[in-house]
């Protein structure tokens, strides 16, 4: 490929980048890295964009071979340590950061990235020094500011916090997505206060500036299909020809609703590796099937048997010393007639709350915008009606290969529901799983905070703080039939 030839195709991975096009960009800067394989911008756009489209491994490793040439730029070391954080890797995405504060010297931004880290790892007395020393040097830092709003409620500056963000919600000069952030941050720190509706009100605008993508058409379609592809017979039948391991165990529900908890519970076991959110099956389906196998029909015996060994071998690679493995990647809900086909003796669990609680959680926590219904009360209760859905059809044609946890029960008495958790899995017990909250254990998801206390039941009844405020909620659960006390729950 000659010089000229090789710009273009620079080019088009760039523009490709820019407008959120991530696999096209990532195909386009591959082929130049094919031709030029010291192409620091090339392997930050395949690295950045493999971390937003959920290909972690890839992602670090192009971002680390960006970080060692020349150009490479203090966002590479940045999205490099978000990928190792990702991985469970926050120790070495802390030295990453470090790395790039030596390099390019210590900004606002990954001073921030640094406090964060430390926090998610549980340092919090390492993560309030560096952030007061951070605070000292630029005190009217955002990013900063972020930072502090998420230690604050372990270290008691809550007021604070609020001093801080208030000031640059609406500032021009923010990019819109830290505009997005503080105001989550400002909902999260007001609800703690019990300042509810203004809390309510902040998550509102945060949510309302990602904009509506939520297509209810499409979801509808899944969910039917889903429904009227995977047969008890069907399923049974197939399973004959499944991969024979227990390993396996799938912790599926709707976001909040009890999901980490359960992991966290389970990974405290001597013999239990918790996965976390692992998008490898995903992955597998995509590559092997094209998309999501909604027909089952459209599967073979060997196909289940195949699928079932490699990620069996996947789940062993993450931790051989392990006798089970957690996959807590929540929209599994959609693929149990599958995964009950591929691995005939994985432990599945389905996690259960309040509809009104799991909505309201979701609608005041910000997913970064990864959760498009999350957005919006009315397609939240619309998701939430086609989640339950699926979810009792698996009930029904899986029977008791689901097991149910329900969040009020296991909050209200931690000691029953983790034996019978583990009991679950087939097991012994380990009494480290009461005292799960000691772990260390780092978890990437908005419950990162909850899982490193004891058992509270604070949340539950959550939503009756809003009232009025959540009627669109109410209306969108009860849907036709005007009910929405039996959805799954």
């Amino acid at each position: 490929m000659g010089a000229g030839d090789l710009e273009a195709q620079r080019r088009r991975a760039r523009e490709a980048f820019t407008a959120g096009r991530f696999g096209e960009a990532i195909e386009q800067a591959m082929v130049v890295l094919a031709h030029a394989p010291d192409d620091v911008q090339m392997h930050q756009i395949v690295g950045t964009g493999c971390l937003v489209s959920g290909n972690r491994p890839k992602a670090i490793e192009h971002l680390r071979r960006a970080s060692e040439l020349p150009g490479a730029n203090n966002a590479v070391f940045q999205n490099l340590a978000s990928a190792l954080a990702l991985e469970g890797r926050q120790d070495e995405a802390i030295r990453v950061l470090d790395a790039c504060v030596e390099r390019f010297g210590a900004d606002d931004t990954t001073l921030s990235a640094i406090v964060d880290q430390l926090g998610f790892a549980g340092r919090v007395d390492e993560a309030v020094a560096r952030l007061d020393e951070a605070l000292a040097r630029y005190p009217s830092s955002p990013a900063l500011a972020v930072s502090l709003s998420r230690l604050a409620p372990r270290i008691g500056r809550l007021e604070e916090a609020l001093d801080r963000l208030g000031p640059h919600l609406d500032s021009p000069a923010l990019h819109p997505q830290m505009r997005i952030v503080m105001r989550f941050a400002m909902a999260s720190i007001l609800d703690r206060l019990g300042r509810h509706r203004e809390a309510f009100e902040h998550a509102r605008v945060g949510n309302a500036m990602r904009g509506r993508r939520y297509d209810r058409r499409q979801m509808e379609r899944l969910v039917e299909m889903t429904i009227a592809g995977w047969s008890r017979e069907r399923i049974e039948e197939l399973a004959r020809h499944g991969h024979d391991s227990e390993r396996a165990v799938f912790i599926v529900g709707m976001p909040r609703s009890g999901t980490s908890l359960v992991e966290q519970i389970l990974d405290a076991h001597g013999q239990i590796h918790g996965g976390g959110e692992l998008i490898r099956l995903q992955q597998m389906i995509y590559e092997r099937f094209g998309g999501e196998v909604v027909r089952s029909d459209l599967v073979d015996p060997g196909q289940i048997a195949t699928l079932g060994r490699d990620y069996d071998a996947y789940l062993e690679s993450l931790a051989p010393a392990a006798l089970r493995t957690t996959d807590k990647f929540v929209f599994h809900v959609f693929r149990l007639g599958l995964i009950a086909s591929m691995l005939p003796k994985a432990t599945m669990i389905l996690c259960e709350r309040d509809p009104l609680d799991t909505c309201v959680s979701c609608f005041m926590n910000d997913f970064g915008g990864k959760l498009e219904y999350t957005c919006d009360l009315g397609d939240l209760g619309h998701f939430y009606r086609q989640y339950a859905q699926v979810a009792a059809h698996w009930k029904r044609v899986l029977g008791d290969r689901i097991f149910s946890v329900v969040y009020e029960d296991l909050v209200g008495d931690i000691d029953a529901g983790a034996r019978a958790i583990v009991d679950r899995v087939g097991l012994p017990f380990d009494e480290a799983c009461l005292r799960y909250y000691e772990s260390g254990r780092v978890t990437a998801t908005a419950s990162w905070d909850q899982v490193r206390r004891p058992a509270y039941t604070s949340s539950v009844g959550r939503h009756k703080h809003y009232g009025e405020l959540l009627d669109p909620l109410r209306r969108a659960l009860e849907g036709r039939d005007g009910r929405h006390d039996q959805l799954l729950y």
